[in-house]
């Protein structure tokens, strides 16, 4: 019994170490993520606007 309980502790404690390790990894790059999507949106914005600015001209 103490070695069935030993062996899931030690199965617990792993997953914890694992859930730490991508929660981690996540915090890093989920800044990097939305900075790349604020620059592809104004990318989108800058194009749609030059399109639009151009339509008016003609």
């Amino acid at each position: 019994m103490d070695d069935k309980r030993c062996g899931l502790l030690n199965l617990e404690s792993k997953l914890q170490g694992w859930i730490w390790m991508v929660m981690l990894t996540a915090s890093l790059l989920l800044p990097l993520a939305l900075l790349e999507l604020v620059e592809m949106t104004r990318g989108w914005m800058g194009k749609w606007k030059g399109n639009r600015e151009t339509k008016k001209m003609e």
